[in-house]
């Protein structure tokens, strides 16, 4: 019997993506312990089988990018790297790594336990083992441990050593809470100050907001497992500041709050926040069956099951299958049935439904609508809120009133619908070099690094692609420094019967410039802001869309830090990222620096961003529904804004849905 085709695995499934590479190259292979057997010795793993039969690559460049870093960074910053290469499958061999630089990610620890006060209370035990008698090194092993477990991962998944000492027994001795890592993790906050903060931002409600907070409260009050919510909120009207509010009520209970969000950036702005799909590990390929993966016995499904509310943000921008995904999971782990809405337990769903839609590839109009959760069989189960008033206009001027009040209508007068004629209030132009000397003077960017605060809060949104590389490539040519090029080592996965792809050479393969993945050529200097383009460490900030400026440039690694925070030096090494299937007529992957430069950015990254001076490139108009009004919302101000047109040109074009507008019928 033959077997005509095997799906593909990404590398992200670990073990099943080396069993798969295996069965292409052992010949008659009559069990798992056949496959993993090379030379007559039969390995543990079929990546370490993989490895001896040089099917995958070695960590040199991972033990030199460890190596560089060790002699500068903190062991935090060690481990946060090693985690994040946990996440990405990215090391052959994780033991080599670990017992190689251990001593270094744990260099701090030992200060941590004095300062945290568990070496007194370790002192009182009797019997006490870690993990090659170092307590530092047991309690690096369960740091890594709690961190892969909040992605639903494990310290055995990677063959790594688990730790000899019961730290969750320490820690729960001295909070009294008896629970695991996760729930550990988000019943750590302090109930004063949560009940302090709550106070505080109650009081500062306007009527509207006290509303939304107490009818929220409210029902989960009185009837949990029907309290399900969707917030619509144009930008400044409060959403977050309710999100805060909720959260801060909720923890000074001793309750659980978990907060998501469906981009990196939006998740940074909620209290403990994380990504929806690292949250809830939803599929990164939904469909109309999905479900996410947790287990009924997961330290995660215990989570869950012991949460008081989940807030959700920036839903209008996700595919609806996403959310129907999440709603089958808690009713399998709570036991509910088709009828209890995410299992009973209280969701609070928000967005602006004037912003970008999913992204559906290849898709028209109507596959766009289709994939909205308006369209969703869950939309009609949730309770409506909305926010209207711009809690931002309070200390304004008419200029900035009248502003507010053109993106308000954006969206929703038939007359700003499709090609419209911008308000001479808003600077216009037509000559690139200006247009870019006025956001990015050539003075600062002689000095860079002496000016990053200057690249926080400014930006080029554009509408396509080509016009944000063409700009960026402008800018660096400014500024003042070495320009090192980086380049990407690339390789490809076909389908075996896809002749065609096989004999495609690493500089074609170079030419690809897919969404998602990094260029195949960087070219980086000193002091330029760089976009993050994975979610690497959301804990430490570290999102998609997250904006870094280079300290340093090696070849294993970028020294970095994260814009606004000039006190924290990250890491970012390269990583081995892959096209999703459908992408390209065969994966494509390539490993390289998961960064872009960021002068200019384009409009569906810019959604999120908080900028005070923003210069929107239309030169191409937009494309889709809401990406006008994300732009032009981008600025608090529209002394702020300045608009590079055609020559020639005084209009553009405002594209919008109306079918997924949000509204008192809907």
């Amino acid at each position: 019997m033959s077997i005509g085709r095997m799906y593909y695995c990404s590398p992200a499934a670990g073990e099943r993506c080396y069993l798969r590479l295996l069965l292409t190259v052992v010949r008659g292979a009559t069990s798992f312990s056949h496959l993993r057997t090379v030379n007559n010795h039969e390995y543990a793993t079929f990546r370490e089988a993989c490895m001896m039969l040089h099917l995958v690559e070695d960590d040199g460049e991972w033990t030199r990018a460890f190596d560089k870093a060790a002699a500068f960074a903190s062991g935090y910053a060690m481990r946060s790297v090693f985690v994040s290469a946990l996440m990405f499958n990215s090391l052959v061999s994780p033991i080599q790594i670990w017992n190689q630089f251990c001593e270094s990610f744990c260099d701090d620890l030992e200060h941590a336990i004095v300062q945290k006060g568990y070496s007194q209370l370790l002192s009182m035990q009797p019997d006490v083992e870690f993990y090659r008698g170092t307590r530092s090194l047991d309690y690096d092993l369960y740091l890594l441990q709690a961190s892969l477990g909040a992605q639903d991962r494990s310290l055995g998944q990677f063959n790594l050593p688990l730790p000899l000492f019961n730290w969750n027994g320490l820690i729960s001795g001295m909070t009294g809470i008896q629970r695991n890592s996760l729930i550990l993790n988000e019943m750590s906050y302090l109930q004063d100050q949560e009940a302090f903060s709550y106070q505080q931002k109650y009081a500062q409600m306007n009527a509207t907001q006290k509303y939304v907070f107490e009818t929220i409260t409210s029902s989960i009050n009185s009837n949990a497992n029907s309290s399900h919510f969707f917030l619509q909120g144009p930008a400044g009207t409060g959403k977050n500041f309710i999100y805060n509010t909720l959260c801060h009520f909720y923890r000074s209970q001793g309750k659980i709050a978990l907060c998501v969000a469906s981009s990196g950036i939006a998740a940074l702005l909620l209290p403990g926040g994380r990504t929806s799909h690292s949250r809830f590990a939803i599929p990164l390929n939904t469909h109309e069956q999905s479900v996410c993966a947790i287990k009924k016995n997961d330290d995660l499904a215990d989570l869950i099951r012991e949460t008081a509310l989940i807030i959700w943000d920036e839903v209008p921008m996700q595919h609806r299958y996403c959310f129907e995904a999440f709603d089958r999971t808690p009713r399998d782990i709570c036991s509910r049935g088709d009828e209890v809405t995410f299992g009973g337990i209280p969701v609070v769903l928000g967005g602006d439904f004037t912003q970008i839609p999913p992204v559906v590839k290849q898709g028209g109009r109507p596959e766009i609508v289709a994939a909205s959760l308006m369209s969703s069989r869950l939309w009609p189960r949730l309770q409506k809120l909305r926010l209207t008033e711009n809690t931002r206009l309070a200390n304004s001027n008419d200029t900035d009133r009248q502003f507010a009040d053109w993106i308000g209508k954006m969206s929703y007068e038939p007359s700003m619908m499709g090609s419209i004629a911008l308000p001479s209030f808003l600077r216009q132009m037509t000559d690139l070099d200006q247009f870019i000397e006025d956001i990015y003077p050539q003075h600062v960017l002689q000095r860079p690094l002496q000016n990053s605060d200057f690249f926080k809060e400014r930006a080029i949104p554009c509408s396509k692609n080509g016009n944000v590389d063409a700009i960026n490539c402008k800018v660096i040519e400014n500024v003042i420094g070495e320009k090192p090029t980086l380049y990407s080592a690339d390789t490809m996965q076909s389908d075996q019967t896809n002749t065609e792809t096989q004999a495609y050479p690493s500089e074609y393969l170079q030419t690809f410039s897919p969404s998602g993945l990094p260029p195949a050529v960087l070219e980086l200097k000193v002091g330029l802001p760089v976009m993050l383009l994975r979610n690497i460490n959301p804990e430490r900030g570290l999102c998609n869309g997250t904006r870094l400026i280079i300290q340093h440039i090696g070849q294993y690694v970028l020294k970095v830090k994260i814009l606004g925070r000039s006190d924290v030096v990250e890491l970012i090494p390269r990583f081995t990222l892959s096209t999703l299937p459908g992408t390209l007529p065969f994966i494509l992957t390539r490993k390289q620096f998961p960064v872009k430069v960021s002068f200019a950015m384009t409009i569906n990254k810019s959604q999120g961003q908080s900028l005070r001076k923003v210069a929107v490139d239309l030169r191409s108009p937009v494309f889709t529904h809401g990406q006008h009004y994300v732009v032009m919302s981008r600025a608090t101000s529209p002394n702020g804004m300045t608009i590079l047109l055609p020559k020639n040109m005084k209009h553009t074009e405002n594209v919008v849905y109306p079918e997924v507008l949000f509204s008192d019928t809907t």
